[in-house]
């Protein structure tokens, strides 16, 4: 398993988290030029959608392609759903299996199995949809929980990103994220302009972001992502990769 953190200290580690030190993940990654920038201008996470519905998702084999082309301390993540339900984009009266039963290998049919397409480069696994702790015993990767600040303690000793957003450029709730008391990874909402406040706010283990420093939906924007990531490693006290 690749290394997360080659650029920090060991001044930076942080015990019981599994991590060396802070998490800069930028997700959404659909072609090579924005996975390498991402990487140049200090992001030691990607992250590859292989959740079908996403506007970022990414075939399996072209995940592979761009992975075979990145150092090996970048840590690469699977985006997957076990429950599609909370899906803000499938509207309210979506349940799980409504009106996709029919389409073979989409989430919600019994076809679907979101752990069955990961490419052996991938180290982490981020789940969405997941209702209790059963939904992550069949991953055979490092697990990295995406819920919200309220069922946090549902899921134990599992490493948690809180992004309730699932892409859509949501905000998370920043007053619930205050008091929680244990090390997570931010994500949902966070744009150039606004991640200096939540990391001086929050003191996140990391930060995630995605949409917030696209130019569309699958496509980084150059200028927004450097000053993202260079608010970022300011913040951690990082150098490049």
């Amino acid at each position: 398993m690749s290394s997360l953190n080659d650029n920090t200290s060991p001044e930076s580690s942080r015990p019981g988290t599994g991590l060396a030190g802070p998490v800069v993940k930028v997700c959404g990654i659909t072609c090579l030029e924005d996975a390498l920038a991402s990487v140049e201008l200090g992001a030691n996470t990607l992250g590859f959608n292989f959740y079908p519905r996403s506007p970022r998702f990414i075939e399996a084999a072209r995940a592979v392609e761009i992975l075979q082309e990145l150092p090996g301390n970048v840590t690469a993540v699977a985006v997957v759903v076990v429950d599609p339900s909370d899906d803000p984009r499938l509207g309210s009266n979506h349940s799980a299996g409504a009106d996709e039963s029919e389409d073979s290998g989409t989430p919600g049919s019994e076809e679907y199995s979101p752990f069955s397409y990961l490419p052996g480069r991938i180290d982490w696994v981020q789940v969405h949809g997941a209702r209790s702790q059963a939904d992550l015993q069949k991953i055979d990767r490092e697990v990295l929980v995406a819920t919200s600040p309220k069922h946090v303690s549902e899921f134990g000793d599992f490493r948690i990103i809180i992004d309730t957003s699932w892409g859509t450029g949501q905000l998370a709730d920043w007053k619930a994220l205050k008091s929680l008391g244990r090390d997570y990874i931010l994500s949902g909402g966070l744009t150039p302009e606004n991640v200096k406040d939540a990391l001086e706010y929050l003191l996140p283990y990391g930060v995630d972001v995605c949409s917030g420093v696209e130019a569309a939906p699958g496509k980084k924007d150059l200028a927004r992502l450097t000053r993202f990531l260079g608010t970022v490693r300011s913040h951690y006290g990082l150098s490049g990769l």
